[in-house]
C-alpha cells in the first residue's frame, strides 16, 4: 500500500496542506491546483534530489496526454509563482536542464506552538461585549474610509533617499565605487519631475551604520530608499540594487547586474541610467496611489504587479507566460488597479511575436484590458504608450505615432516608448528614423540588452555593418541567457556573407538557449546555402519542436537541395501536405508547390491565404522580411504569373517595387533589397536590370546561389552567360567556406532516416 505523506508539510515559513492543497506564508494562503500540488509532493517526497520529467509526467498523467511537456512546464510554473521563485535563483525549485527538477530548500518539523493567554469574559458580560466590539469596529471602518478617501485625493510627491552602497568585495577596494553609484542614481533621479531627492550630505551620515531602513525613512522624511552592494569576484563585478518603501520595509524592486572586471569606467553612469528606468515607473503617480491606499488586498495585488513587471521584462515565452497569470491575480485582488490591466495588455500584445499569433487572435481582450484602464486612470503615459503599441499591431501607422509621440512628450526620457517609437519607424521602412529612437532608448537604458540588439538590425538595414557588428557585440555583453543576441549576430554575418560565422552565432544561440527553434532552423538554412546537405539533415533531426508545419517544410527544403525539384515533388508525394495547410506556413507551402511544379496545389495554398480570416494583403509587404531576402508578395506574384493571371501578378510587383523604393529612399542599403529587386525585374522580364541588381546584391555579401538556380523566380536568366559567370563566382566563394567548415568538423557517419531513404 502506497504511504500517504504527511498531513502538513513545513519549509521555510511556507505550511502545505498536503489534503486541501492549501499554501500559506504569514496571512497569504493560495490552494494550489491539483498539478501544482502533485509536482511540490513529488519534489517534497524527494528533498535535495532529481525528480526526473518522466517521473512527474507519470505521477500527474498515468494514462498519458498529449502536449505533455508544454503542460508539465505550466505545472511548475504556476507553482513558482504560487512561491515566488524564480528560476533564474531558485530558492525552492532548481531546473536541472532536460532532466528534471529538485527541491532545494530545508523541510522543517512542525513549529512549536505557545499558548497564548486569552481574555476570560464573565458569561452575562458577553453580549454586550460582542455590541461593543461591532461598535468599534464600525467606527473604525468609518474613519478608515474617510481616511483612504481623503488620501486618494492627496497622493503625496515620492520623497527617495539614496542610501551609500555597501562594499563586499574582498578587501573592500570598491569604497570609491560605493559612493560613485549612489551620487549618479541620486542625480538622474532629481531630474524626473515630481521627486523629491533627499540630500547627498544627509543620505551619507548612514553610511556604514547597521540603521534599519525604516528609522532612516523616519528620520529624513523619505517615503522609499535606494540601497545596493558592490561585491567583485575575480573577472566579475556584481551590484546588486533594491528599492524599499522605508514606511514598513517591503521590498518593491531588486535587480543585478553584472559587469566584466576590466573596463569598468562607466559602470556608475550606466547601471544609474538603468536603474532610474526601472525607478521611473514605480515612482510615478499612478504607482504610488496604489501602495499609499492599499489594503490586506490591495497589497497582495501590488506583490504580484511587481513581480509580473520582472518576468515581463525577461522578453521570452516562459516569462511572458509568468508575468500574465501574475497580472491577472493582481487584478482578482484588486479590479481598480489601472496598471496591471495596461501590463496584462501589453503581455498579450508580445505574444503576437512570441507565439506568432495575429492581431486578430487578441485584439478583442486587449481593447477590453485597455478600455478598463482607461476608465480608472485615463491620463497615465504607461496608457498612453500600450494604445500607441496596440495601434502598431493594428497597422494603424499615424494613430501609434501620434499616440506614442504623445507618451514622450508627457515622459521625455522614457526608454520604452523611445523603443516602441522605434519598432514604428521600422515598421514603416524608416531604418534612419527607427535607429535614432533605439539609440535614444540605448543610452537612457544603456543596460538592457534589447535597444542595442535593434540598433544592430537597423544599421545592418542601413549597410554600416562594421558598426552593426559593435551593436551586436554589446548585446551580447549584455546578456548571457538570452538566445536574441547570439541570433541576430547569426543574421548579420549571413547578410553580409560571413556564412561559417552564421553558423558559428546560430549554434550559440542554440547552446544558449535549447528550446527556440528558430536558430535551429535557421543554421539548417545556411548549411543548405553552403551545400551541406548531409550536416544540414543532421541538424534538423536534433531539432526538437512541435511546429511539424515549420518540420516539414525544412525537410522539404533538403530534399530540394539534395534531389533537385523532381526530388522535392517525390517527397511531397510521399510524405503528404496535411501540414503545410497551416496557415502559419502557407506562403512558404505556396512557394515549396511552385518550385516543385505543381500549380495546383500552390493555387489553393493562394486562395487559402486570402480566405484566412484576418487577411490583409498589406500583410505581403512586410519590411522586416526584406532582411532577410524574403517576400511574401513577390511569392504570391509568381503564381499568378504562373498561372496566367498577370495583371494580378504584376499588381503585386508593382506594390513590392514601390516598397524597395520607399526603403532605398530612407537608406536601406543590403543585399536583401538588391536580390529581391533582382527576382522581381526578373519575373517582369527586365533581364538586363535583374543582372544589375543581382551583381550589386554579390558584392554586398548575397550567397544564395543554389536557391538562385532552383527557385523560379531569376529563370529568365539562367541561360545567360553572366548570370552563369556569377553564380561560379558566388559557389567558388561558398566551396572555400565549405570547405574550411569540413576540414574542422566531423563528417557525418550516421545512418539515413528509414522513413526517407535516398532517391
Amino acid at each position: 500500500m502506497e504511504a500517504q505523506p504527511p498531513s502538513k508539510i513545513w519549509f521555510d515559513s511556507w505550511t502545505l496542506d498536503t489534503q486541501s492543497g492549501d499554501l500559506s506564508k504569514g496571512e497569504v494562503t493560495t490552494r494550489l491546483q491539483i498539478q501544482p500540488l502533485q509536482v511540490l509532493l513529488a519534489l517534497l517526497e524527494n528533498p535535495g534530489n532529481l525528480v526526473t520529467r518522466d517521473q512527474l509526467i507519470a505521477r500527474l498523467w498515468p494514462k498519458g496526454i498529449v502536449e505533455f511537456d508544454t503542460s508539465l512546464n505550466t505545472a511548475v510554473r504556476k507553482l513558482r509563482i504560487a512561491l515566488n521563485d524564480d528560476s533564474e535563483n531558485p530558492r525552492y525549485i532548481e531546473t536541472i536542464p532536460r532532466r528534471g527538477y529538485r527541491f532545494i530548500a530545508k523541510i522543517e518539523s512542525a513549529p512549536e506552538v505557545t499558548p497564548q493567554e486569552l481574555p476570560v469574559v464573565p458569561p452575562k458580560a458577553k453580549k454586550g461585549f460582542r455590541y461593543i466590539v461591532l461598535a468599534a469596529a464600525l467606527l473604525f471602518v468609518a474613519v478608515a474610509a474617510g481616511f483612504f478617501i481623503w488620501r486618494d485625493a492627496h497622493v503625496e510627491s515620492p520623497s527617495i533617499v539614496v542610501l551609500p552602497f555597501v562594499d563586499m568585495s574582498a578587501g573592500q577596494k570598491d569604497a570609491g565605487l560605493c559612493l560613485a553609484i549612489p551620487e549618479e542614481i541620486g542625480t538622474r533621479l532629481s531630474q524626473l519631475s515630481g521627486v523629491r531627492v533627499v540630500s547627498r550630505s544627509s543620505a551619507g551620515n548612514f553610511q556604514g551604520k547597521n540603521v534599519d531602513v525604516r528609522e532612516i525613512g523616519k528620520s529624513l522624511g523619505a517615503m522609499y530608499a535606494v540601497e545596493g552592494s558592490v561585491r567583485r569576484e575575480e573577472d566579475n563585478l556584481r551590484i546588486t540594487v533594491q528599492l524599499v518603501n522605508a514606511e514598513d520595509g517591503y521590498h518593491l524592486y531588486s535587480q543585478t547586474f553584472d559587469f566584466p572586471s576590466e573596463g569598468t569606467a562607466d559602470v556608475e553612469q550606466s547601471l544609474s541610467q538603468s536603474v532610474t528606468q526601472v525607478l521611473r515607473t514605480w515612482l510615478s503617480p499612478e504607482l504610488i496611489r496604489q501602495w499609499q491606499a492599499r489594503g490586506p488586498d490591495s497589497r497582495e495585488a501590488f506583490a504580484y504587479f511587481v513581480r509580473a513587471r520582472a518576468y515581463g521584462h525577461q522578453g521570452t515565452p516562459d516569462g511572458d507566460a509568468q508575468a500574465e497569470e501574475l497580472y491577472r491575480l493582481a487584478i482578482e485582488r484588486d479590479p481598480r488597479f489601472a496598471l496591471a490591466y495596461v501590463g496584462l495588455a501589453e503581455v498579450k500584445l508580445s505574444t503576437i511575436s512570441s507565439r506568432e499569433l495575429k492581431i486578430v487572435d487578441v485584439s478583442t481582450e486587449v481593447a477590453k484590458l485597455l478600455g478598463t484602464a482607461e476608465k480608472l486612470n485615463p491620463g497615465m503615459p504607461e496608457l498612453v504608450a500600450a494604445k500607441g503599441w496596440f495601434a502598431i499591431e493594428r497597422k494603424s501607422y499615424d494613430e501609434a505615432e501620434q499616440l506614442l509621440l504623445d507618451a514622450i512628450a508627457r515622459n521625455p526620457g522614457d526608454a520604452v516608448v523611445n523603443g516602441r517609437l522605434g519598432n514604428l519607424y521600422e515598421s514603416l521602412g524608416r531604418p534612419r528614423d527607427a535607429l535614432a529612437r533605439f539609440t535614444r532608448a540605448a543610452e537612457l537604458d544603456p543596460l538592457y540588452f534589447v535597444y542595442p540588439m535593434y540598433r544592430c538590425l537597423m544599421l545592418q538595414d542601413l549597410g554600416q555593418n562594421d558598426e552593426a557588428a559593435r551593436a551586436c557585440a554589446r548585446t551580447r555583453s549584455l546578456t548571457r541567457d538570452s538566445h536574441w543576441a547570439a541570433f541576430i549576430t547569426a543574421w548579420l554575418e549571413n547578410g553580409r556573407g560571413n556564412l561559417l560565422e552564421a553558423l558559428h552565432w546560430s549554434t550559440e544561440a542554440i547552446n544558449l538557449e535549447p528550446g527556440q527553434a528558430a536558430p535551429a532552423f535557421f543554421r539548417t538554412q545556411v548549411m543548405l546555402t553552403l551545400r551541406l546537405v548531409a550536416q544540414a539533415r543532421e541538424a534538423l533531426r536534433q531539432i526538437v519542436t512541435t511546429d511539424e508545419a515549420r518540420m516539414q517544410l525544412m525537410r522539404a527544403s533538403v530534399e530540394l537541395a539534395e534531389h533537385g525539384p523532381a526530388g522535392l515533388r517525390a517527397y511531397l508525394d510521399d510524405s503528404g501536405t496535411a501540414a503545410l495547410s497551416s496557415p502559419s506556413v502557407g506562403v512558404d507551402a505556396m512557394l515549396l508547390y511552385h518550385v516543385a511544379g505543381d500549380l495546383k496545389n500552390a493555387r489553393q495554398a493562394l486562395d487559402a491565404l486570402r480566405a484566412a480570416p484576418g487577411y490583409q494583403e498589406v500583410d505581403l509587404y512586410d519590411v522586416t522580411q526584406v532582411r532577410v531576402e524574403h517576400s511574401s508578395a513577390l511569392i504570391c506574384a509568381a503564381v499568378l504569373l504562373a498561372s496566367d493571371e498577370r495583371t494580378e501578378g504584376l499588381r503585386l510587383l508593382d506594390g513590392l517595387d514601390a516598397l524597395l523604393k520607399r526603403l532605398e529612399d530612407n537608406g536601406w542599403a543590403n543585399e536583401g533589397l538588391d536580390s529581391l529587386r533582382a527576382q522581381s525585374l526578373a519575373l517582369r522580364g527586365q533581364p538586363d536590370a535583374a543582372m544589375r541588381s543581382l551583381q550589386r546584391a554579390v558584392a554586398r555579401g548575397w550567397r544564395g546561389a543554389w536557391r538562385a538556380q532552383t527557385e523560379p523566380y531569376l529563370s529568365s536568366l539562367w541561360e545567360r552567360d553572366d548570370f552563369k559567370s556569377l553564380m561560379k563566382e558566388v559557389e567558388a566563394r561558398n566551396a572555400e567556406m565549405r570547405a574550411r567548415f569540413l576540414k574542422t568538423n566531423a563528417p557525418v557517419t550516421r545512418p539515413r532516416d528509414p522513413e526517407h531513404p535516398a532517391r
